[in-house]
């Protein structure tokens, strides 16, 4: 539209070519899931390998949880693929803030302690999420 003497658009058309129910609200967040899951599905059918792993290749990062027992410091990873990532905005006044906020550490505790499955009990534990893989365009 910034180009176009239109005011606006309709985005039926486009809505229809995805099979969503127009009636169906979503944010901008589940739409771009739902948008990127549809297209990746799409390209997941060609025989070309550079459009078969073009949406991966450019979009895909990798994050891992790992928590840390602080009894025998043995690390528990939960690695994962991400398309974008979630971060807090409200009270951050710089993207950098919401991403560090991100990463900063959290104490398991008292009655949040962590089931460490060396010490086969419950122990205090640090939960710390890393950014493994940062992928060319960043959703955020």
């Amino acid at each position: 539209l910034q180009c176009s003497t239109q005011k606006s658009w309709n985005p039926s058309a486009f809505i229809k070519c995805l099979n969503i129910p127009p009636n169906q609200q979503q944010d901008a967040q589940e739409f771009n899931k739902l948008l990127l899951n549809i297209v990746e599905d799409t390209l997941k059918k060609s025989d070309v390998p550079e459009i078969r792993d073009f949406l991966p290749k450019m979009f895909q990062g990798e994050i891992s949880n790992t928590t840390t027992c602080r009894a025998c410091r043995y690390p528990s990873e939960r690695p994962s693929k991400f398309y974008e990532l979630s971060v807090q905005v409200k009270g951050m006044k710089r993207l950098e803030d919401s991403i560090e906020s991100m990463l900063i550490p959290e104490a398991l505790t008292g009655s949040n302690k962590y089931l460490c499955s060396r010490c086969h009990c419950k122990q205090d534990a640090d939960r710390q999420t890393v950014l493994k893989k940062l992928p060319p365009v960043l959703n955020i």
